[in-house]
């Protein structure tokens, strides 16, 4: 679902993939102006990114998508835009240097998403193809240089893959960012659920079970230490009587008043807990 956040934020991604590949092709079809390059060459990379763009977001798209672990389809779109950038560097290796450059993308992206083995399986097949290719075309591996008009097409190329290292580098800390806002925000929902486990929903002394957890501490450092503790069992005369003449109602008032006058004279090392009904245990230490 393309309107939830995650969805749009793959939805941005697959639009950096796509512009990314736009500008190479766009660059490609400067050198073939300037008459470094056959016009077949942005012509067939553009027909792979087209078919490769389209193919990866359709298989995201409504009931698909849930079949993958990795919505972003990482190691195949790895896979696809490295092996592209091989077989054109082998083709001509004329623009091989912007190629290889171009390829940082890739493994930036790759980086971010993978799993360690994962992300052997990439740096093996990575290295793989480069030394396939260095092996194949090494002499000939090179960046169009011949005129002003190359040498300008070539320095801007490097410098908008420069700036799309950057973006994806920015991409990554706004993803660490976001973790450690749910971070936090897991923690503080953790430990608000934790306090309202132990607490009693009425009176917000502790509950049973951990009133007597406490008393169980206690008597552990007890017997530890020789140190004694007092237990008090608190229990409410008459209470009956305030909730058949009153309701239900007023009783619970009279329960969460007792408590709150009881607490504020307790120490920092005493517990309060509702044992049961209108009874309450004091832990002393």
């Amino acid at each position: 679902d393309y309107e939830t956040p995650g969805g749009r934020q793959l939805l941005g991604i697959q639009a950096f993939i796509a512009g990314s590949y736009v500008m190479d092709t766009a660059f490609m079809a400067m050198l073939v102006l300037c008459g470094a390059i056959a016009w077949q060459v942005p012509v067939v990379y553009a027909l792979c990114f087209v078919t490769g763009c389209g193919a990866f977001p359709l298989a995201l798209i409504g009931d698909r998508g849930d079949r993958f672990a990795d919505p972003y389809l990482t190691l195949p779109q790895t896979a696809f835009a490295s092996t592209l950038q091989f077989g054109m560097m082998a083709w001509e290796p004329q623009i091989a240097v912007p190629l290889l450059t171009a390829l940082f993308i890739v493994v930036g992206f790759a980086g971010l998403r993978l799993r360690l083995r994962q992300a052997a399986m990439v740096t093996l097949w990575l290295g793989t193809g480069l030394l396939a290719v260095i092996g194949l075309r090494g002499a000939e591996l090179s960046i169009p240089l011949g005129s002003g008009a190359e040498r300008l097409v070539s320095g801007l190329w490097l410098c908008s893959v420069l700036g799309r290292v950057v973006l994806l580098g920015q991409y990554g800390a706004r993803l660490r960012q976001a973790l450690h806002r749910r971070n936090e925000t897991l923690n503080k929902t953790m430990a608000i659920a934790e306090r309202l486990a132990s607490r009693d929903d009425l009176t917000g002394a502790l509950n049973r079970a951990s009133i007597l957890k406490a008393i169980e501490g206690e008597r552990s450092r007890m017997i530890r230490g020789n140190t004694g503790f007092s237990v008090a069992l608190l229990d409410l005369d008459h209470f009956k009587r305030i909730n058949d003449g009153f309701g239900h109602l007023v009783g619970d008032r009279v329960l969460v008043q007792v408590v709150r006058r009881i607490m504020p004279t307790l120490r920092a090392s005493d517990a309060l807990g509702r044992y049961g009904g209108e009874e309450f245990l004091l832990l002393l230490a």
